[in-house]
């Protein structure tokens, strides 16, 4: 049995997705593809567009044969923490052979030397580093630009140009975590075609981004104009549950949530309430309690939020911390025991997948949860203390919905894995 992995969040899934898993199975040579799906809320720090049900269905009719959910502590985590989120899934599982993801490069030799570099830091590049921040640059930008001084003086045979491309930089961070990790599985790319991550075009010659079909439904002014322009990008699989979900439930976007923001935001009396969540450093918190008054919705408050240091992405996800309620302890307990202290949530699979649950039942150092009923049987504390904050997550969401959609109604317990005939 040869099982390859792939770390997503299909938001929403599209044509490059499907092409994705089908080089991943066919490169790799694998039986089964696993997907690793973020839920609710994800990596850039905000609502995913589709709930994580109709994005497990879309990736089960797609070609995975298997979607787990990413703790949310993972999901809505830097690249560092999204990354080592995802692996220790994987590693938990037993049987997975191959790590799949897609790359703008398409040179993995290049991507574990960066990914080598990286996890080990020289003493000189640190120093580049530090004077980079200094001048008051954000991280990425200062990372860029700290590698390129040390390339220069000390002749690396490594093109800085690799760390400007969003999926390079999270690849990099997959291979560091199979790295530090010590994993056995094998890392594999498929080169990224088509729009690139942050363009919003929707050139029918090339695959579009998925920023670019989120960027038609908060642009367009009718829900069915929207779905009319994306209907070339999105696999003829997946248009009915967009159909269903439509005008009923998505599409969501992070200011749906400004409401349940602003409150939150609101109720804390000081700054230092602020330090005790999840990535919020010292002066993000005193720029979010010295200018909450100006708060007008999600979104533009992210942009005020938003300085040289502190890039719009970085102050979307500490704003979904502090609406999820993601404490600074409980995630750092998180990524301290993610490698021991799991579990395997199953969102959906194909029914010719029966086999390969069988054997990660078998080999897998977490339990899987198909039943929430039973979690916290099978759960250490602090494991069901992390599926609680997936819950929570989800709770939030549909309150979310609920409010802007009427008649919405959810219950997270009600719903048990999706199953799928598909041969």
């Amino acid at each position: 049995m040869k099982v390859t992995g792939i770390v997503a969040e299909y938001n929403p899934f599209h044509k490059g997705h499907q092409y994705h898993l089908e080089r991943a199975r066919l490169e790799t040579d694998a039986d089964f593809v696993v997907v690793v799906l973020s839920g609710d809320f994800v990596q850039r720090g905000e609502p995913a567009i589709l709930d994580k049900w109709s994005r497990t269905h879309m990736a089960l009719m797609g070609g995975a044969d298997l979607v787990l959910e990413l703790p949310s502590f993972a999901a809505v985590g830097s690249a560092e923490y999204f990354a080592a989120g995802a692996i220790s899934l994987f590693s938990a599982m037993g049987v997975v052979d191959h790590l799949s993801f897609g790359s703008e490069s398409g040179k993995l030799d290049a991507l574990l030397k960066l990914a080598d570099f990286f996890c080990e830091e020289p003493a000189s590049y640190q120093n580049h580093l530090r004077e980079e921040l200094k001048k008051g640059a954000s991280f990425p930008r200062a990372r860029q630009s700290a590698f390129q001084a040390y390339c220069e003086e000390t002749d690396l045979e490594i093109k800085p140009e690799l760390l400007a491309s969003p999926n390079n930089l999270l690849g990099i961070e997959y291979l560091k975590a199979l790295r530090r990790s010590k994993s056995q599985i094998q890392p594999h790319t498929v080169v990224r075609v088509g729009s690139g991550y942050h363009d919003t075009s929707l050139d029918g010659s090339c695959f579009a981004s998925a920023s670019g079909i989120r960027s038609v439904f908060s642009s367009c002014s009718s829900l069915d104009e929207a779905a009319d322009q994306i209907a070339g990008q999105i696999p003829d699989f997946a248009l009915p549950p967009w159909k269903k979900c439509l005008g009923t439930s998505a599409p969501v976007f992070a200011d749906d949530f400004s409401s349940l923001l602003h409150y939150r935001l609101l109720s804390f009396r000081d700054r230092a309430q602020l330090l005790d969540y999840f990535d919020v450093s010292e002066d993000l918190a005193e720029r979010i309690f010295r200018i909450r008054q100006d708060y007008t919705s999600f979104s533009a408050f992210t942009s005020l939020l938003k300085t040289r240091q502190i890039t719009y992405t970085r102050a979307a996800r500490s704003l979904s911390h502090l609406l999820l309620g993601m404490k600074r302890e409980q995630a750092d307990t998180f990524f301290r025991t993610v490698d021991s202290d799991g579990y395997l949530r199953i969102l959906g699979f194909r029914r010719n997948a029966v086999p390969l649950l069988s054997e990660i039942k078998k080999k897998s150092s977490f339990p899987m949860i198909t039943k929430l009923a039973d979690a916290k049987k099978q759960l250490s504390e602090h494991a069901f203390s992390a599926l609680a904050q997936d819950l929570f997550c989800s709770g939030v969401y549909h309150a979310a919905i609920a409010q802007k959609y009427p008649g919405h109604s959810y219950n997270e317990y009600r719903h048990s894995p999706i199953i799928l005939d598909i041969k």
